[in-house]
């Protein structure tokens, strides 16, 4: 019975820490006819503050830049760069709202698609009897730099008091747990109606892995049908020149025939006189025997 006890116990223990938690409330809104897939960077205004706690809304704001950051809902945009452009058009939340003429301007000057304002409608610590807990309220919308219409919209309240908490003589959360957890739950509206009111989105198509064996037949493929390069015409090979024919002089022809092809050498200068000395040789000697024959002759 001991054992069965404990589990009763236990159960029970669970049951009043999941019921008993901290009240809270929400309300979200989403245009349903615009398309919020062309928003990548925003950036996020001074939050409003519509309460006594001087420290409330820059807090707040802190902890929502984290969160859209960390939820990878969109590019954000430094909080000095949006308070200097917020100084240069001398906007004051406190005193007038924006117009859409400046809200464009300062989404010109930031190259945002959109601006994420808030509202700190309650913030600060309850004290009920002996307990004392904070509690927020804020209101969060997205603004379209071009023409002024808001997007979305949320609104919510978070507390710190713990039914659960206070019947284990346990504390209540912090002002920033409170912060944090009420920011996650209006942020996540974001994303939950963007995948169900915007079936336009566009999701990338599986990629299909073709196996290592499937992909030689389809090379072979493509190359039995890429056509085969025409052969070149081979190049006519161009004629020789003719060899030039020699005259070679009558009284050498017989030297030349003697000489081998490769031995063929053109006369000397010396050489020719010589020949000719040779030729008139015989001529001389005629003269005298004729002179000879007419001595013979008798008288």
């Amino acid at each position: 019975m001991t054992l069965y006890k404990r589990y009763f116990f236990f159960i029970l223990a669970v049951s009043i820490l999941s019921g008993c938690g901290s009240k809270s409330t929400m309300e979200s809104f989403l245009r349903d006819e615009v398309d919020l897939t062309h928003v990548l960077k925003v950036a996020v205004a001074p939050f409003e503050n519509n309460t006594k706690e001087q420290y409330a809304p820059e807090r707040v704001r802190g902890i929502a830049i984290t969160e859209i950051l960390s939820q990878g809902l969109y590019d954000v945009v430094d909080k000095g760069l949006v308070d200097s452009a917020f100084r240069e058009e001398a906007v004051d939340l406190s005193k007038a709202p924006m117009d859409a003429g400046v809200i464009k301007r300062i989404g010109q000057r930031l190259n945002v698609q959109a601006l994420m304002m808030g509202s700190i409608d309650q913030a600060g610590i309850v004290q009920r009897g002996q307990n004392s807990y904070p509690e927020l309220a804020l209101t969060l919308r997205l603004v379209d730099v071009n023409s002024g219409m808001i997007f979305w919209q949320a609104s919510g309240n978070e507390s710190g008091n713990s039914l659960g908490k206070r019947l284990f003589g346990l504390g209540s959360d912090d002002e920033f747990k409170v912060s944090l957890r009420l920011l996650r739950r209006l942020l996540a509206t974001i994303s939950s109606d963007r995948k169900v009111k915007l079936p336009s989105a566009v999701t990338a198509a599986p990629v299909e892995v073709v196996p290592a064996e499937e992909e030689k037949p389809q090379e072979e493929e493509a190359a039995q049908s890429e056509p085969e390069p025409e052969a070149e015409p081979e190049a006519e090979p161009e004629p020789e020149p003719e060899a030039e024919e020699q005259v070679v002089p009558m009284g050498e022809e017989e030297s030349l025939e003697e000489l081998s092809p490769l031995e063929e050498v053109a006369p000397s200068a010396e050489e020719a006189p010589a020949v000719e000395e040779d030729e008139m040789k015989p001529a001389e000697a005629s003269v005298p025997v004729a002179e000879e024959e007419d001595d013979e002759k008798p008288v």
